[in-house]
């Protein structure tokens, strides 16, 4: 009954605070009337790096229809780096995205910053969309054409879709049968384009040079242990015994990356195991430089985050323990496109696509069964298969 009484005071709550922006949200946009338009697009794509990755590849052709136009991409912070490596935009804006869903100052200011923006194409070419950020923005932009995509209601209600929708001036329909996301994002563009394509991978231009202290003279492959939550990480004495395994079958150096707050994990993954030259470099690194490490690793192995998407961006043989949370629509990746480098390990339930509403009894603080029940072993053999191969 306690956390029944809680759980609803928490909606509760995010219902009332979603209520206020959204009326402070009208207010700025009855206030302040949107600049005098010119010929720019702004694109909005506010997720983290991963989904960021699964779309870039797509991000040439949607500029392309707009060829001549000044080209701005607001973005996550997390992906702000990242986004600058690219050529295809003009301007590119961060927005702290928890900030800018909790704290109302900030996100006044930066509702102000983008309705001063002279846009006269707005897109936001997510999926899953989400009323209190990449709608809102939509809304505020003041563009004579907005453009988003329909039918997912996993990150907002069907009474806020309702709303927002009508902040559109074309929404796009995408097939409702199961879709890794590569090809969701490309069905997206060719139906704004009106031209056949092809999912295709991200490519992560290079940087020129990395740090000296961030450069390995023997060959090295990478572990990263993080994930979104807790319950998604396999543990750690898995990562510590494949870790082992690896130096020992293949002489391979261990670097660890992953968030500062991760070091500790980092740190006992390193003690529980039988390399002696370990290295972690987590929190020691900005997003391009990670991307660098990863290029010129052997192979990483991690959970279903960041790091997996930006492996086959790089090219480098990877492995992702993989739950069934979402599983097939951000991997695993198809083998045509990755050439057989990206493997996903995971073992199969009923319960699969859950959308991390996990039906299964577990601890809460454990990992998800999907995840625990992914054996060293597998992930083992799947990194023979890798480096043998190479």
């Amino acid at each position: 009954m306690h956390k029944l009484i809680i759980e609803t005071l928490r909606k509760l709550y995010a219902f009332i605070r979603k209520s206020f922006f959204y009326l402070s949200d009208s207010l700025i946009f009855l206030i302040l009337l949107p600049p005098k338009q010119d010929k720019t697009l702004v694109i909005f794509r506010l997720d983290n790096i991963g989904d960021f990755l699964l779309w870039i590849g797509t991000a040439r052709y949607l500029t392309k229809q707009y060829d001549g136009y000044r080209t701005i991409i607001i973005v996550n912070k997390t992906v702000s780096e990242l986004a600058k490596l690219y050529t295809y935009f003009d301007i590119v804006i961060p927005i702290d995205v928890n900030k800018f869903k909790s704290n109302i100052l900030y996100r006044l200011s930066t509702m102000q910053k983008v309705r001063n923006l002279t846009g006269t194409v707005a897109v936001q070419p997510t999926h899953s969309r989400e009323f209190s950020t990449g709608d809102s923005l939509i809304r505020i932009s003041g563009a004579k054409e907005r453009i988003g995509a329909t039918d997912d209601f996993s990150r907002i209600h069907p009474y806020e879709q309702v709303i927002s929708n009508k902040w559109y001036t074309h929404l796009i329909s995408i097939n409702q049968q199961p879709l890794m996301e590569l090809a969701r994002n490309t069905a997206f563009v060719q139906k704004l384009i009106k031209t056949d394509l092809k999912p295709r991978l991200a490519r992560i231009p290079q940087l020129k040079l990395l740090p000296i202290s961030l450069q390995f003279n023997k060959p090295y492959f990478i572990i990263f242990p993080g994930a979104s939550v807790p319950q998604r990480m396999w543990p750690l004495n898995h990562f510590s015994e494949c870790a082992s395994w690896i130096n020992n079958q293949y002489g391979l150096d261990l670097v660890i990356c992953g968030l500062e707050s991760e070091y500790n994990t980092a740190e006992k993954i390193i003690a529980e195991s039988s390399v002696k030259n370990a290295t972690n470099l987590t929190g020691k690194t900005s997003l391009p430089e990670f991307c660098e490490l990863i290029r010129n690793a052997s192979l990483l192995v991690g959970n279903e985050t960041s790091a997996v998407h930006i492996a086959p961006a790089v090219k480098t043989s990877s492995v992702c323990i993989l739950g069934g949370g979402h599983f097939g629509r951000f991997m695993p990746y198809p083998s045509s496109l990755t050439n057989d480098r990206s493997i996903s390990v995971y073992n199969q339930m009923d319960c699969f696509n859950c959308n991390w509403k996990c039906t299964q009894k577990h601890s809460g603080i454990k990992p998800y069964p999907c995840i625990q029940q992914v054996s060293v072993y597998d992930v083992n053999m799947a990194v023979d298969k890798l480096l043998s191969h190479n």
